[in-house]
């Protein structure tokens, strides 16, 4: 009988012990996940878009590098927080965008040559020098429709609009 009362308090115990932990990690856990409201209103990037606001497009053309070429040069210019210069040089009749990997990069820093993209109607050319290797470049083209259709999702168009605070056009 006496070993009866033990275990029946025993098991009080460690079932107010469980019931006790259960809460404790369900209401930590509710407090350590995000919420999520409906409330971010989030627009589609149109063709007219970027060619009516010229931040827009290079911070969209950036994402897109940034987050779909793969050479390993584009991945230098990752950095969301440092942010970028775009450079406009005007070569062959054409104008070629040079990516710095840095807002506030000064001109004594720019020793290696940078990535690139230059815009041809509805084309957009990356290029990426590759370092030690001759003069060799890879480019990746791609047309800007196939561009807005793969940012155009939740996630890239507030990601997009948060570079544009960490990007300069000179």
């Amino acid at each position: 009988m006496k070993y009866k009362s033990i275990i029946r308090n025993l098991i009080l115990v460690l079932s107010s012990c469980f019931l006790t932990l259960g809460v404790q990690t369900s209401s930590t856990h509710e407090a350590d996940s995000p919420t999520y409201t409906n409330k971010t209103t989030v627009t589609r990037i149109t063709a007219k878009d970027l060619n009516d606001n010229q931040p827009l497009l290079m911070s969209t053309l950036i994402y897109y590098a940034i987050t779909h070429i793969s050479d390993g040069r584009w991945i230098e210019v990752s950095d969301i927080d440092r942010g970028w210069q775009i450079q406009k040089v005007a070569v062959d009749g054409g104008i070629h965008y040079l990516v710095w990997p840095d807002k506030r990069i000064k001109n004594e820093s720019k020793h290696i040559e940078p990535n690139w993209f230059e815009i041809n109607g509805d084309t957009v050319v990356y290029h990426s020098f590759i370092i030690h290797s001759q003069g060799y470049e890879v480019t990746n083209t791609i047309s800007l429709k196939e561009i807005v259709n793969t940012v155009n999702t939740k996630h890239g168009i507030i990601k997009i609009n948060s570079m544009l605070e960490n990007l300069v056009i000179v």
